[in-house]
């Protein structure tokens, strides 16, 4: 019924990413601006906390609209069942992933900031270095499932 409508399967799936982003960004960003301050760190380490929110809750939102589309359940008489698919354990399986990476991205800036007490870790000079490899550690999985789902819902 999609491939019949007047919307381009690319169009679809970046609706789909953006509605995706529009839900979890706020989450990422709730988590990142509130955790530190809950748990009483400063703020060098609420600017990482928060940069590292916004970054999963990116990757989270293209993983997931990505492999979605490139392994969809139709056929699953219960929604519970579509977590269980193919798709969905590889999506577990690779924000997992992206999460490990991320903790070993922050390890230095954290360390620094517990055991230097540096105050401004992104204006230091790795810090231009560090927020790049973020970037580049949310992007590159990012395009790369979503060019993924995208293939894959052509070959239907």
């Amino acid at each position: 019924m999609l491939q019949t409508g007047p919307v381009s399967q690319q169009t679809m799936l970046l609706t789909r990413f953006g509605l995706a982003l529009f839900f979890l960004l706020p989450l990422g960003f709730a988590l990142g601006f509130y955790s530190p301050r809950v748990l009483g760190l400063d703020d060098n380490l609420g600017q990482i906390s928060l940069i590292l929110g916004l970054a999963s809750a990116f990757t989270a939102s293209a993983i997931g609209v990505g492999l979605g589309a490139a392994f969809p359940k139709f056929d699953a008489s219960n929604p519970a069942e579509v977590p269980v698919g193919l798709g969905g354990f590889m999506y577990m399986g690779f924000m997992l992933l992206h999460s490990g990476l991320l903790v070993v991205l922050a390890s230095r800036p954290v360390y620094l900031a517990i055991t230097q007490r540096e105050t401004h870790y992104l204006a230091s000079g790795e810090g231009p270095l560090w927020l790049a490899m973020v970037v580049a550690a949310t992007l590159i999985p990012a395009v790369l499932a979503l060019w993924f789902g995208y293939r894959r819902m052509g070959e239907r």
